[in-house]
């Protein structure tokens, strides 16, 4: 949580500009949910909107990314996802073998998004 903060999203623009980004470049961050937020913040707000694929690594995040990954945002001023938008990824890219590496408490809360997602939106 401590880097998901408008400074870093302010890196991340910077850095996108710099590079040469265009509206036509597709952001795509691999990473967990924090990862995926502030990025998926920023493609919403390049030139209005860019493309976004999500690259989840934590089961967790994979299922949060495939159902609810809408919604962007970071940290500020103490308040938690208080600067953020709506903003729906393109494609969410999900490789399972980022999963070897997580231990028995992140895969739990990948089991409790999986089965909350799947109350929410149907599947139980």
């Amino acid at each position: 949580e401590a880097a998901k903060t408008v400074s870093t999203l302010d890196t991340i623009l910077e850095t996108f500009l710099k590079s040469g980004g265009t509206r036509k470049t597709i952001m795509m961050p691999v990473g967990g949910g924090i990862v995926s937020n502030t990025f998926g913040l920023a493609a919403g707000l390049l030139f209005r909107g860019i493309r976004l694929v999500q690259v989840p690594t934590s089961f967790l995040n994979a299922h949060d990314a495939a159902a609810s990954s809408q919604k962007q945002g970071v940290n500020h001023a103490g308040y938690k996802n208080i600067v953020g938008m709506f903003h729906c990824p393109t494609m969410v890219l999900v490789d399972t073998s980022f999963y070897a590496s997580l231990g028995m408490v992140q895969m739990k809360a990948g089991l409790g998004e999986l089965t909350k997602n799947a109350a929410l939106f149907g599947g139980v």
